[in-house]
Order: structure tokens, then C-alpha cells, then sequence
């Protein structure tokens, strides 16, 4: 584990490369890593945003920026979040079902079994079918 110093030096690194190169999506990636760790959510963000913009489809940053604004209560911007990485090639199926909770939280049903009913693989899923009301799938 890092000691407080080591987390307080690695800060001060990657806010030093910023200032050289605002640019920097690496150092951006781990100063939002370093606020986590520090319990600064909103700057954590404000850092993973700007990997986002980058990186549109950088799939660990989408999920990430859901899940922080979700535990902030964001629930509109955790959804669009989830969404984005949703969206991205591959099997996403367990960020489809954190998509369906937030939906579900928002009082959107219909989109989310819409969402659910357009990807079998979702609609399997138990935590899926448990937030929709929908029995245990069978085999």
C-alpha cells in the first residue's frame, strides 16, 4: 500500500507534468485515481472528464465516471456515463446492468426493460431480472 507521503509526492508529480502539458491523459488518469484515494470525488471527476474528452471510448473512464457520479446522487449524468460505456464494443453486460439500476433509481422502467429486452445476454442477467421484477431465468 502507498504510505500518505508517497500519495502526497505522486500529487505533486502529476500536477507538475500538467503544468507542462495540460494535455497529459496519463497524468490526468491518475491524479483522478490519487482525489479517489483522498475521498475528493469531484476532483476525481473533473479529471476523468478530461480523459473522457480524449478519449471517447476508453471504456474504464466511462464506467468509472458513472459509477462517482452515481455514488454522488447524480443519478441524469451517472446513466449517461453508464450509457457511453454501455456503448462501447465488447461484452459489456455488467455495465448494462449498473445502466438498468440507475434507470430503474430514475423511475425509468420502460427504457430499462426496453434496454434489457433488445440485448438477451442482459436480459439474463439475474441482477438485471431481479431490478426489473422478473423471476430467475431458467435454463
Amino acid at each position: 500500500a502507498w504510505m500518505e507521503g508517497d500519495l502526497d509526492a505522486a500529487r505533486a508529480g502529476y500536477e507538475a507534468v500538467l503544468a507542462v502539458n495540460p494535455d497529459d491523459m496519463s497524468a490526468h488518469y491518475w491524479l483522478g485515481h490519487l482525489a479517489l484515494k483522498r475521498g475528493d470525488r469531484r476532483e476525481a471527476i473533473r479529471h476523468f472528464e478530461a480523459v473522457a474528452r480524449a478519449f471517447p471510448d476508453y471504456f474504464p473512464v466511462l464506467k468509472e465516471l458513472g459509477r462517482q457520479y452515481e455514488k454522488l446522487g447524480d443519478l441524469e449524468a451517472a446513466a449517461r456515463w453508464y450509457r457511453r460505456a454501455w456503448e462501447v464494443p465488447g461484452d459489456r453486460t455488467p455495465t448494462g446492468a449498473l445502466l438498468v439500476r440507475v434507470l430503474v433509481k430514475l423511475g425509468r422502467v420502460d427504457e430499462a426493460r426496453a434496454l434489457a429486452a433488445a440485448h438477451p445476454k442482459l436480459a439474463r442477467h439475474p441482477r438485471v431480472r431481479e431490478l426489473l421484477g422478473e423471476p430467475p431465468a431458467t435454463r
